[in-house]
């Protein structure tokens, strides 16, 4: 799945707002961390940051879009989207909810297979 240098820069905006969330959560609970918080996600979510911010000018190939970094990244475009719903391009917004919906399709064809 091909991501290009817009979406990247999207990408790296959403990775790094997240990224920040948790970090602040994990600061706030210490060891007593909220049901919905793992530590480990937040490596998970850098590993893909890293990818995106190497790639950024030339757009990336994503080879394996139902990994679990890559799954990660795209479950936090929706909130994306509805949080900056003015200020994303149609483009933009419409290749965004692409690599979401790929995403859940990728997912529901493995739980069927697996069934």
């Amino acid at each position: 799945m091909y991501l290009s240098p817009t979406i990247i820069q999207h990408g790296i905006i959403i990775l790094q707002k997240e990224i920040l969330r948790l970090k602040e959560i994990h600061q706030k609970s210490g060891d007593n961390w909220p049901d919905d918080f793992d530590p480990n996600d937040r490596w998970i979510l850098e590993l893909v940051l890293k990818d995106l911010i190497k790639n950024k000018t030339n757009g990336y190939e994503e080879l394996y879009p139902n990994s679990k970094p890559f799954r990660f990244f795209a479950a936090l475009i929706p909130q994306y989207i509805e949080e900056n719903e003015t200020s994303i391009p149609d483009e933009a917004r419409l290749e965004l909810l692409n690599i979401f919906n790929q995403m859940v399709f990728l997912s529901k064809s493995n739980r069927a297979r697996n069934s």
